[in-house]
């Protein structure tokens, strides 16, 4: 009969014994999975759509192949920064929706009124 330690190797509390010494957590931006994946074979990828394929990218397959990808995750957002914020601690934090507000009024601005500052 298995121990405890051995049904639940995840540790419950701090400083107990885990089997998970690392982890690392690849965030791609900028490029659509398809762009670099769509040749992997293990996911919802097309094919047709590789501009960076494995010859230009053997590291990023090679990590993809020995890890789990994930496709098909999606963050509403108006710019890529909230998404960075929101892959680690589920959401975007104060100063960064502030800037980001900020960021667009100055856009609107400019556009609509020619004011450069």
């Amino acid at each position: 009969m298995p121990n405890e330690q051995q049904m639940f190797p995840i540790p419950r509390y701090s400083g107990e014994d885990s089997p998970i010494k690392h982890v690392i957590y690849v965030l791609m931006e900028n490029r659509t999975n398809d762009d670099i994946f769509g040749d992997l074979g293990k996911r919802s990828g097309d094919p047709s759509l590789v501009e960076f394929g494995r010859a230009i990218t053997p590291n990023h397959h090679k990590l993809a192949e020995q890890f789990v990808t994930l496709d098909h995750v999606y963050a509403v957002s108006d710019v890529s920064a909230d998404e960075q914020n929101w892959s680690m601690p589920g959401k975007a934090n104060y100063r960064n929706e502030e800037t980001i507000l900020l960021l667009k009024i100055k856009w609107v601005l400019v556009r609509r009124f020619r004011c450069v500052s």
